[in-house]
């Protein structure tokens, strides 16, 4: 006589309780690997746009230091030998009045309004915005003073291409043929024309009442990171002293 064991399965309860601890665990830890990722991606969408903030200060560190090299090697200050004292003059053209503030560009526009406008946009459609400040950035792969205009890059003359940033501050290249690549071309060539302008710019502040006379240069950014309601904010200023002025008189 055979004895028939029966075995007892798992109830509609534990297999419910079972799938919903699954799904629980596997819930937290995609959140966690998607918090890590935007981690990853602000961290590094921030790195490169200080990356961008430093080019562009040591651009102009560089264009100054070149127009104070040249009144060293120039005695007799011809104009047509001071080649970076025309890309000097033409960036120091484009600053503001000290008294013509700039507080309606804050370096945090996170709580700001401007006019109707909040945020990243504020700066760009703004009352007082960066086209009227007259707001501009160095062409830092190609630093040409016998090309003003291909150096210096203007929001007054290219309005169009300053634009807020679809990914993070950056300036787009082009070689003249393509545009909205920064990329080497087959044959090699650089791109080295600017495209559009992301999220970046500079306003130069003329503080005349010292002496020597000095130009606060105000590189800001904005932006909005993965994950972010609100725009981040990255900016610095750079002081530099007219080379007119490199002697205290």
């Amino acid at each position: 006589m055979s004895i028939v064991k029966f075995r007892r399965g798992d109830t509609l309860i534990e297999v419910s309780f079972a799938i919903a601890v699954f799904a629980l665990v596997a819930l937290i830890s995609i959140t966690l690997m998607n918090t890590g990722v935007t981690m990853s991606e602000g961290n590094l969408e921030s790195s490169m746009t200080r990356n961008e903030i430093d080019a562009q200060a040591e651009a102009l560190r560089f264009i100054q230091n070149a127009y104070l090299a040249e009144q060293e090697l120039v005695k007799d200050q011809v104009n047509d030998q001071q080649i970076y004292r025309k890309l000097w003059e033409a960036i120091a053209a484009q600053a503001i009045s000290a008294n013509n503030t700039i507080d309606n560009l804050p370096a945090n526009l996170a709580d700001h309004r401007n006019g109707t406008y909040t945020g990243c946009e504020a700066a760009y459609k703004g009352t007082t915005n960066i086209f009227n400040l007259k707001s501009f950035v160095i062409n830092t792969r190609n630093i040409n003073p016998y090309d003003i205009n291909g150096t210096l890059y203007r929001s007054q003359y290219n309005t169009g291409n300053f634009v807020q940033a679809t990914l993070y501050p950056r300036i787009i290249f082009s070689n003249g043929f393509n545009t909205n690549d920064n990329s080497l071309t087959e044959t090699g060539s650089y791109y080295n024309r600017i495209s559009r302008v992301e999220g970046i710019w500079v306003i130069a502040v003329k503080e005349k009442d010292y002496n020597p006379e000095f130009y606060d240069f105000h590189i800001r950014t904005c932006w909005y990171a993965p994950g972010k309601d609100n725009p981040s904010t990255i900016s610095t200023i750079v002081r530099l002293y007219n080379p007119d002025y490199n002697k205290v008189k």
